[in-house]
């Protein structure tokens, strides 16, 4: 989870991939609910490039070649995106630089946040950053000890829940282990073996 899609160039406004309130719920819904699925257009191609609603490709994103690379981390082998991991935000709002973000966070979150939470099923939640780790504690109280909380119940299930430094901050250390250290990494990965 982290704060909020990418966006164009800073000031282009949102919904880069050409999305548009114009389109069908059915249209809007495969195209964030099918987003790694073969051929959606919008979508995600290879794990880690961009399709716009005009079938252009972007450049390898960090944050989604980030988003493979931790899931193969804790699963050991190479994961099948949208089907072992997926990606979603606190501020649903695609901009750059996370421009937005602060002014749209409570709004976001006492609308979304829950719901989406409640939704899934995860058992290991990746924070990637300061604004998701703060919808954690604000809409559930979490206190993170060493960049984690839990395992426990959380929205019906048992959780872990890990905060990393957001994959397109440069200079930083993002992986599980370097933030949480080795006996979170671990606990994730038991925790998704047992499911």
């Amino acid at each position: 989870m982290s704060s909020n899609p990418g966006g164009g160039a800073k000031g282009a406004g949102v919904n880069t991939d050409g999305t548009t309130n114009l389109w069908s719920d059915e249209s809007l819904i495969a195209a964030f609910d099918s987003a790694f699925d073969p051929g959606q257009i919008p979508g995600i191609e290879g794990a880690t490039h961009l399709i716009d609603s005009k079938g252009n490709r972007s450049r390898a994103i960090r944050y989604l070649s980030w988003l493979w690379y931790t899931s193969r981390d804790l699963l050991e082998r190479d994961p099948v995106p949208g089907n072992d991991y997926a990606a979603t935000e606190v501020v649903h709002c695609g901009t750059s630089g996370e421009a937005g973000v602060e002014e749209a966070f409570q709004t976001c979150t006492t609308r979304y946040f829950e719901r989406v939470v409640s939704a899934s099923p995860a058992v290991v939640i990746i924070c990637t950053g300061a604004w998701a780790a703060r919808a954690f504690a604000e809409r559930y109280s979490l206190v993170f000890s060493q960049k984690a909380w839990g395992p426990g119940l959380l929205a019906g299930r048992h959780r872990l829940v890990i905060e990393v430094p957001h994959p397109n901050r440069r200079g930083a250390r993002w992986s599980i282990a370097a933030n949480a250290g080795d006996e979170r990494l671990r606990q994730a990965r038991d925790l998704l073996r047992s499911g």
